[in-house]
């Protein structure tokens, strides 16, 4: 029971059941938690649920004719001083009623998430079975002191677009990641790499996010998510023939359950699932590890050589001051800071912080058609020693 319903010091049995008894007539928290029956036990009157909900009409009424006799000798400034309490008052009240509705909200959504994600680990478990990804422990003879990064991200799985400029669709979005896949494995070998880096960087699906973008997806969102995980299970697959891989998964904007943007929580994302899928997926390949993303995975910090590298999908920073806001929200002074997001390859630098952004995989959608842009499809690998970025490579597809 809640403390607020007991009985208060120097308040006599007939004070408490009223107070009880308007509070839940007029529906006032928490009173409005509980039924007549559970208030009747806690007032320990013996009489019918029913008798005590018509006393607390009756109640209710005495006490709006007592307020009012009283109101009647108060003086206006007082009055306005009540009113203004009054309205404080009806205000954190409603405050307090959207906060509540708003986590149970959020509560509902991660639940249907996890419950996702349980049903789809026996499919999973079972594909696992028929079509294993198995790679035994790739260790180098001699460290080369090269490590590889390939960022792959806005790959947008699901949508479909076809203009004077650009094709797109799920077999050209295979075949892409494809020629991205054997040009990272021929730069990554020539390079004599001892591993390499692979940062999902968000955007992998095209999801529901706007009413332009669902008449452009040929597939439903489940669809998106399942084909999505295999598609870039494979990948990574591929590439642990020939790399130790550290996988690393941040969520993009896409891939947000929620719509608007004011609702949206990282805690309610898709990335969830597509991450437990590649996990589950790729789980007993020992070439293979994930790496921890942090704030729900938001962005993810990691010590590669000698170089502090943030990566982050990019649409909850801002681009020319990204340097200082990833540095407040991980503590960390970012050497290398990698994002997607712009769907245009770009990069600068920031004192001491070299940025780079990756191109997108679709290239130019009906929405940047319209708009009159256009960036050929491409991704990026950088090629890292301990003194920073070695060579950085636009792999355009």
């Amino acid at each position: 029971m809640n403390n607020i319903l007991g009985k208060r010091d120097n308040e006599t049995d007939f004070e408490w059941e009223v107070r009880l008894n308007v509070g839940k007539v007029d529906r006032e928290v928490p009173y409005v938690d509980y039924d007549w029956k559970e208030i009747v036990d806690i007032l320990g009157t013996d009489v019918h649920y029913d008798t005590q909900r018509k006393s607390a009409y009756r109640d209710k009424k005495w006490v709006e004719y007592v307020n009012q006799k009283k109101i009647n000798n108060v003086s206006q400034e007082t009055l306005d001083e009540i009113n203004e309490k009054l309205l404080e008052i009806k205000k954190e009240k409603v405050k307090f009623r959207d906060e509540r509705n708003e986590t149970n909200r959020q509560i509902r959504s991660l639940a249907r998430i996890e419950n996702i994600i349980d049903l789809l680990k026996e499919s999973i478990y079972e594909l696992s079975y028929e079509k294993p990804m198995l790679s035994k422990l790739n260790i180098k003879e001699e460290s080369s002191g090269k490590d590889g990064l390939l960022c792959l991200s806005d790959l947008h799985i699901g949508l479909e677009t076809y203009n004077s400029v650009n094709e797109y669709n799920i077999e050209i979005a295979k075949e892409r990641l494809k020629r991205v896949i054997e040009k990272t494995i021929t730069y990554g070998n020539k390079s004599n790499i001892d591993k390499l880096h692979i940062i999902l960087n968000g955007d992998l699906i095209s999801a529901e996010l706007h009413n332009s973008i669902k008449l452009s997806n040929a597939e439903s969102l489940t669809r998106q998510i399942v084909l999505a995980s295999e598609i870039v299970a494979e990948c990574i697959y591929e590439l642990s023939k020939h790399f130790y891989c550290c996988v690393q998964h941040n969520l993009g904007n896409h891939e947000a359950v929620d719509i608007l943007k004011d609702d949206r929580s990282n805690r309610n994302n898709y990335s969830m699932i597509i991450n437990e899928m590649l996990k589950l997926r790729l789980k007993d390949n020992d070439n293979v590890m994930f790496v921890n993303s942090i704030n729900n995975y938001e962005m993810t910090v990691s010590r590669i050589k000698n170089l502090n590298v943030i990566s982050a999908h990019g649409d909850q920073v801002t681009l020319n001051k990204c340097s200082e806001q990833l540095e407040m929200a991980t503590g960390v002074k970012p050497d290398l800071i990698i994002l997607g997001h712009y769907h245009k390859p770009m990069m600068m630098t920031h004192y001491d912080t070299e940025i780079y952004v990756n191109g997108s995989l679709v290239s130019t959608d009906d929405y940047a058609y319209k708009k009159k842009l256009y960036n050929p499809p491409s991704q990026l690998l950088l090629i890292l020693d301990d003194y920073g970025v070695e060579s950085s490579y636009i792999l355009k597809v």
